[in-house]
């Protein structure tokens, strides 16, 4: 366990425990969460890497984030690519390039074959996945997913997925499989600011 009080920059973080950071926390590389971490000011970094419980104001990714776990972020995580595995769970907006919800654990990438990261990814198996809001250019929903709200280019929506509200620029792909939208997809010329 290793508490920081006050501000902490790394070139790279792997949490096997807990951490917690009263400030803020940079990694010029990667965190790896593979146990729990709670920062109350903001993250940032290079990578991001999620196989348990993470928490943070807001997070900005420059790369890549992978979740495979719990996520909470009161302000919203922002990366350039974003994957989130099967029954994982996502407070908070999600701001992306392409953003995947209910990705496979075996097409996740293995980061390093960490034994805790394998260890949350047996415990998700047969959950839903659950994301709040989501913005990006192209947002994918695999199967047993639900979701708040979709504002997107491009949006796929994957068989059992349920979402509230689907607003799109360019197209909506749900092919044959059972989807439940609470309010019709609605298609516009612009999509609002995303946040962050």
């Amino acid at each position: 366990m290793a508490d920081v009080r006050g501000n902490c920059r790394s070139k790279t973080v792997t949490i096997n425990g807990r951490l917690d950071v009263s400030g803020s926390l940079s990694a010029s590389e990667t965190l790896d969460n593979f146990g729990s971490s709670e920062i109350r000011g903001d993250f940032a970094g290079e990578e991001l890497h999620v196989g348990g419980r993470f928490k943070a104001s807001k997070a900005v990714v420059e790369n890549q984030a992978e979740i495979a776990g719990e996520v909470e972020t009161s302000k919203g995580l922002k990366a350039k690519s974003i994957l989130v595995g099967s029954g994982s769970r996502v407070r908070g907006p999600l701001v992306g390039g392409r953003i995947e919800l209910s990705k496979s654990k075996m097409v996740m990438a293995d980061w390093n074959a960490n034994w805790m990261g394998q260890a949350v990814s047996m415990r998700l198996v047969g959950r839903m996945t659950y994301a709040e809001d989501v913005y990006g250019d192209e947002v994918i929903l695999g199967p047993s997913t639900r979701c708040r709200n979709i504002f997107a280019k491009t949006v796929e929506l994957g068989a059992g997925s349920v979402v509230e509200r689907v607003t799109y620029t360019d197209e909506l792909r749900r092919g044959h499989h059972e989807v439940h939208l609470t309010r019709p997809s609605k298609k516009v010329d612009k999509l609002p600011p995303f946040p962050l």
